[in-house]
């Protein structure tokens, strides 16, 4: 006698989790759960837990969806578990558990960072300053996010940049003609909670940047041309001068003498020296907002000078 043994009913797929991601920070406390929509099931049960074993759970529940909103909310900080089963309520069947995906609620925003450098209505001589605050501590982590811009409402930042360290030295040169400038940084934990700076102002006044080009050869026997180049960062260079000073031995030196000024590129002056021996220069430069460029340190160029037949 043959018997009739029916096929064994296959198992529904096993739903794979989406969200919240595992090993992720959540700023909800009733946060939305999804994961694989699995054909042949209509109804899921999904568990939520903060063990790991799923002995008692905090959520045991048979929603019809693929997704599931919590009726209940979940406390701050504690790792919780989760995961989710596919059913067919006709057959019985259920498919295997997923993987059990972990995640913590985090809602409450970080410290706000304390702004230190430049400090608020400070006058600054450079165009890529250096900004810098206090440091922010969070258990799901911290960046910041640094903006810049002419307009207290940041409403479009003329520089931005997330960052992991409490200082930066901005990349791009600032421009005067947009003085003054507003800057804050926004604190920003892993679960995406924010917390902003206060706003501090401040005033950008950078001296154009001037160089006598070098002379060739050293020795000079008759006048000759001294040639400048000259910027500023916002391309408006008025006058640059030609400064330069005298030694007979190239040890002694005598003080710093305004030769002339030249008003149009390309900024040069021919050099008639008043007597054979040594000459080092540089040059200093205008801008149209009346900054005025500092004496260098070193001289840009030298030469000695000697015409004697």
């Amino acid at each position: 006698m043959l018997v009739h043994v029916p096929p064994a009913l296959a198992l529904l797929p096993t739903p794979t989790p989406l969200s919240p991601p595992d090993n992720s920070w959540v700023a909800d406390n009733t946060p939305l759960f999804r994961w694989t929509s699995v054909e042949g099931a209509d109804s899921y049960q999904i568990l939520v837990d903060n063990d790991s074993d799923f002995t008692s759970p905090e959520i045991n529940d048979f929603p019809l969806e693929n997704q599931y909103p919590p009726t209940v909310e979940l406390a701050e900080m504690v790792i919780y578990y989760w995961k989710v089963r596919a059913r067919n309520s006709s057959t019985g069947d259920t498919s295997g558990w997923s993987g059990a995906w972990r995640f913590r609620v985090d809602i409450t925003a970080p410290a706000a960072p304390n702004l230190l450098q430049p400090e608020n209505g400070e006058n600054l001589l450079v165009d890529q300053p250096l900004f810098t605050w206090t440091t922010v501590t969070d258990p799901s982590g911290i960046t910041y996010l640094l903006e810049i811009d002419n307009d207290p409402d940041f409403s479009s930042p003329y520089y931005s940049k997330l960052l992991t360290e409490n200082s930066h030295q901005a990349e791009n040169k600032l421009v005067e003609n947009f003085s003054p400038y507003y800057w804050r940084v926004i604190a920003i934990d892993g679960a995406g909670n924010e917390n902003p700076s206060a706003v501090y102002r401040f005033n950008l006044k950078v001296f154009p940047s001037s160089s006598i080009g070098p002379l060739s050869p050293y020795w000079q026997n008759a006048p000759f041309t001294l040639t400048a180049t000259a910027t500023d960062n916002d391309g408006l260079v008025e006058n640059v001068e030609f400064w330069y000073r005298y030694s007979s031995d190239n040890i002694n030196w005598g003080n710093w003498i305004l030769y002339d000024n030249d008003s149009t590129p390309p900024y040069s002056r021919v050099f008639a020296p008043p007597a054979n021996g040594f000459y080092q220069f540089y040059s200093r430069a205008w801008d149209d907002k009346g900054n005025y460029e500092n004496a260098p340190a070193e001289p840009d160029a030298c030469c000695g000078y000697d015409d004697t037949p």
